[in-house]
């Protein structure tokens, strides 16, 4: 209902301004008589305007949570499961807040490792849509203990870059790939945490890593374009431009990033 009048609303005032204009024109009615209603109009607009929700629902917070490693979590114990739906739903409200402290009282109930997981891993994704990024390391580092995955070390790194802690998320990305060592997704991430920290030389040779497990992987040959126009080679610069461009990345954001890092 809230979106349908957001769109009708403007397109019935532009009518009413093209009616009135005319009037306006001829001295008959004044701007100063139509203020009001326009004023109105926009609190209107205001109220009715939509309401930026978070990134991830609460069943999409569910759906991550459930996996193979803790979907029976709380099958033998209804009434945890129930506080725990209780909580990841109050996030569907918007009220992370309240939602995170249901999960801390949950978590001194919770008896298994599962249990234990299934709360801390809710928790991280709450935090991480919320772009609490602190206490989302906190929770995914109580998850990883429990159920150690690449894709966990990969948030834990993925948060400490966000908080601009570079040696903590090359750490943790190294520990993804000692997991996972078939995924380039790792070493293009240590290349790019290492770009950010201005070591260009070992961002190329894990970059080169990435690209050794897949050849097209674009954030990997971005990160090639980045280093060498960083370091003024204008011939590897481009041809990684170029690739990186056919691998779908925005050449733009690769002369952003260039500009950027040479101002600091």
């Amino acid at each position: 209902m809230k979106k349908i009048g957001f769109m009708i609303i403007p397109i019935l005032v532009v009518i009413a301004a093209g009616l009135m204009l005319p009037k306006m024109m001829s001295g008959a009615v004044s701007m100063t008589t139509l203020a009001p209603v326009y004023l109105g109009v926009i609190f209107f607009m205001f109220l009715l305007r939509p309401k930026k929700g978070p990134s991830k629902s609460a069943q999409q917070v569910m759906d991550e949570v459930y996996d193979d490693y803790c979907k029976d979590a709380f099958a033998e114990h209804p009434e945890l499961e129930k506080k725990f739906v209780a909580a990841v739903n109050d996030f569907g409200k918007s009220l992370p807040k309240s939602a995170l402290n249901k999960l801390q009282s949950l978590s001194d109930e919770c008896a298994t490792k599962q249990q234990k997981y299934a709360v801390a891993m809710a928790g991280a994704l709450i935090c991480r849509s919320t772009q609490d990024w602190k206490h989302a390391v906190r929770e995914y580092n109580k998850a990883i203990v429990l159920n150690p995955t690449d894709t966990l070390a990969y948030n834990i790194g993925d948060c400490q870059q966000r908080l601009g802690n570079l040696d903590k998320a090359i750490d943790s990305y190294e520990f993804a790939m000692e997991l996972n060592p078939e995924s380039a997704r790792y070493p293009s991430s240590i290349a790019t945490a290492c770009v950010g920290s201005g070591k260009y030389d070992r961002a190329i040779g894990y970059a080169e890593d990435a690209l050794a497990i897949d050849p097209e992987y674009a954030q990997a040959l971005a990160t090639m374009a980045i280093c060498y126009g960083l370091k003024d080679d204008p011939v590897m610069h481009k041809h990684y431009s170029v690739k990186a461009a056919e691998a779908g990345y925005k050449l733009e954001k690769i002369d952003a990033t260039i500009k950027a890092l040479k101002k600091r």
